[in-house]
């Protein structure tokens, strides 16, 4: 199982003890993460981004150092300018700002998660459809003819073994990446996220988790998906960690088989219970999001399960437990003719 930490931050020191050192830092920094996603410069918005990473880590809550954020941003833009005030000026600031947070609010709170499941929750996309997308781009006009039907047929046994059991179709179907260069993998999580995956995001989905990112909790994404290809939609909508299935590698190409177990059913639950241990998170307070049966477990472990688009058994269950049931729709935009 793949554990993908979005969440790190350029220190490792609680918030209220480097930010002296942490402010100075927007001046001079350009912060890339390990992901290879994007760079940073500071701007408002990234320098937005680092300080609500380094309050979790820090355990500050994050409501009580965004009120202070008109002066911590005052700083960021101005160095963003490219002038910058003198050193005893920026520790001054920073000691202020720190002190008025160690004051007025306590240090310490259990923190809460998002987990959300993404084929079908977050997106309008399944495994099967994102292979298709980059495998029909790469396929010469007249093998085309064949491999489309050839394809078409095995979608419907996917489809069967799926509604069996999820783990089994996950260790199936992703045999279809066996012998694929493992250097092919950037460039391939590009081309489906741009073309399939960014087309069919949720608005809701997005809306909700920049709403809860707001109120501090954390978005852990869990889900069968492989990590390369969750990768970039991780990225765009801030998401902590990540939980997805990861292909094992021989001679620089794939096996097509898949390291530990794949995220569903009850795999979900486990991991979920394994984030909540390491962090310390109250999954009482914490909230999850799914839209098939494979989700229920994971759904069972939290205070407040979602069920977003539900297929018919979900929704049964959902309306039997009392669990909320969301409607989200695609935002409004043009969907390219690849991932049609």
């Amino acid at each position: 199982m793949y554990s993908l930490p979005l969440s790190c931050s350029p220190t490792s020191c609680p918030f209220l003890e480097c930010a002296p050192r942490l402010l100075k830092s927007l001046h001079r920094i350009s912060w890339q993460r390990e992901t290879g996603c994007f760079g940073l410069s500071y701007t408002r918005d990234n320098a937005k981004l680092l300080l609500r990473k380094v309050v979790r880590f820090g355990q500050v809550p994050s409501w009580r150092v965004f009120r202070e954020m008109p002066r911590i941003m005052n700083l960021s833009l101005v160095a963003a300018m490219g002038v910058f005030p003198p050193k005893q000026d920026v520790v001054k600031q920073c000691d202020e700002i720190a002190m008025r947070c160690r004051t007025k609010e306590k240090l310490l709170s259990v923190p809460k998660a998002a987990f959300f499941d993404v084929d079908g929750t977050i997106t309008r996309t399944n495994v099967v459809l994102a292979y298709f997308t980059h495998r029909i781009t790469e396929l010469p006009f007249v093998l085309k003819l064949f491999w489309l039907p050839w394809f078409a047929l095995t979608s419907i046994f996917y489809l069967i073994v799926d509604s069996i059991n999820r783990a089994a179709f996950n260790r199936i179907f992703y045999l279809s990446y066996r012998g694929r260069s493992v250097k092919c993998k950037s460039e391939m999580a590009n081309l489906i996220y741009k073309n399939y995956y960014q087309p069919r995001i949720f608005g809701g989905a997005m809306e909700r988790i920049q709403k809860l990112k707001q109120q501090g909790y954390w978005i852990v994404f869990v889900t069968g998906c492989l990590d390369f290809l969750i990768s970039p939609l991780a990225c765009e909508l801030g998401a902590d960690y990540v939980y997805a299935a990861e292909l094992v590698e021989e001679n620089g190409r794939f096996t097509g088989k898949l390291k530990g177990m794949a995220a569903s059913n009850a795999e979900k639950a486990d991991r979920v219970r394994e984030y909540a241990k390491l962090h310390g998170i109250s999954l009482n307070d914490s909230l999850a999001f799914g839209d098939s049966v494979a989700d229920v477990p994971m759904l069972e472990v939290v205070g407040y399960p979602h069920v977003v688009n539900p297929d018919p058994r979900l929704q049964v269950l959902a309306k039997k437990r009392g669990w909320a049931i969301l409607r989200w729709a695609l935002k409004e935009q043009t969907v390219p003719t690849i991932a049609v």
